[in-house]
C-alpha cells in the first residue's frame, strides 16, 4: 500500500497541471488513505462492530448513533451471531421512527429504540434536513449550497446524552459504540464522558468529514478528549478490513475528505490487521 500511495503522489505532482486529472488523482489518493465516504462499506462497517461483540458468555451490547433506517444495527445482528448481543439504536427524526420500531419489533427485544438526538447535555433542539428521508439530518444548519442542497427544513427534536440514553434502558457499559451525527459527534462524547472515564466503552467509531467543517470540530478535539483526556487508542479505518494507529497528532490530520475512526479503550484491540502512522 505505501508503493502505491508513493506512486499516485508522484503521478498527482507530474499531471497535477489539469484539473480534472487533479480531481481523478486525489479521489485515488483519499481512496488508498481511508479518506472518502464509501471507503468502507455498510458490511465492512457492520463487520467492524461484530469483531469487538463476539463475548457471549453475558450481555453484549452495542449503540448505533445515528441509526437512520436501521441497516447498519440489523447487519451487526447478522454478523455477530451473538445470541446475547442488544443493540440500543438512536434516531431523532421522525420520518424513520415507524420503520426502525418495525425493525425492532422483529428483534425480539433484541434492539431498542429512543427518538432522541445525541449531545452533551438534555433539552430540545431544531434538526435541520433538506427532505423528508434525509440521511443528512444534522443538529447543524449545514452550508450545503457547494453541493446543490439546501437544509431548509427543521423539526424540533428532544436531545439526551449517551449516558441518559443507556441509563433509560437499564445498561451500564458499551462493548461497541458507533457515531454517525452529520456533525454532532464530539459533543455527543463530551455527553459520554462519565462512560469514557471510567472504561465503560470498550470501543467506538465515528464519522468525520465535511459536516466537521459547519460543526467547526476538529480531529484534535478528538485527539485531546479520547487519547489525552481518557487514555483511548485512536486508529483511522482502511480499505480492505485494516486500521491505521494514530501515534501522534499533527495538522495534517485534520482532512476533511470523509472518513471513519476507531478508538478502543487501552486493553482493547483491534482484530484487523494495524499498520504504523
Amino acid at each position: 500500500m505505501a508503493v502505491v500511495k508513493n506512486l499516485l503522489n508522484f503521478i498527482a505532482d507530474l499531471l497535477g497541471r489539469s484539473r480534472a486529472t487533479r480531481r481523478l488523482l486525489s479521489y485515488l489518493q483519499y481512496r488508498a488513505n481511508g479518506l472518502l465516504y464509501g471507503s468502507i462499506s455498510l458490511d465492512d462497517e457492520a463487520a467492524l462492530a461484530a469483531s469487538f461483540l463476539k463475548r457471549v458468555e453475558s450481555k453484549t451490547v452495542f449503540f448505533d448513533g445515528g441509526a437512520n433506517r436501521g441497516l447498519f444495527a440489523v447487519a451487526v445482528m447478522e454478523q455477530s451471531q451473538n445470541p446475547n448481543l442488544v443493540g440500543v439504536l438512536v434516531e431523532p427524526n421522525p420520518q424513520f421512527s415507524s420503520l426502525l420500531e418495525e425493525t425492532c419489533r422483529t428483534h425480539d427485544g433484541k434492539l431498542l429504540l429512543s427518538s432522541v438526538a445525541l449531545s452533551d447535555k438534555p433539552g430540545e433542539a431544531d434538526l435541520f434536513f433538506e427532505n423528508d428521508m434525509s440521511t443528512l439530518s444534522s443538529l447543524t444548519k449545514r452550508d450545503l449550497r457547494h453541493v446543490g442542497l439546501e437544509m431548509s427544513n427543521s423539526v424540533r427534536v428532544e436531545v439526551e446524552t449517551i449516558v441518559n440514553v443507556l441509563d433509560r434502558h437499564n445498561i451500564e457499559s458499551c462493548d461497541f459504540l458507533k457515531l454517525d451525527l452529520e456533525g454532532s459527534e464530539y459533543a455527543a462524547l463530551l455527553g459520554a464522558s462519565p462512560l469514557l472515564a471510567t472504561g465503560k466503552i470498550s470501543a467506538l467509531s465515528f464519522e468525520f468529514g465535511g459536516c466537521n467543517i459547519d460543526s467547526r470540530t476538529f480531529i484534535k478535539d478528538f485527539w485531546r478528549l479520547l487519547v489525552v483526556q481518557y487514555g483511548y487508542k485512536l486508529y483511522r479505518v482502511l480499505p480492505g478490513r485494516r486500521v491505521m494507529a494514530i501515534e501522534y497528532y499533527d495538522e495534517s490530520l485534520e482532512q476533511f475528505q470523509w472518513q471513519t475512526l476507531l478508538a478502543c479503550r487501552k486493553d482493547v484491540h483491534p482484530a484487523w490487521p494495524v499498520h504504523p502512522h
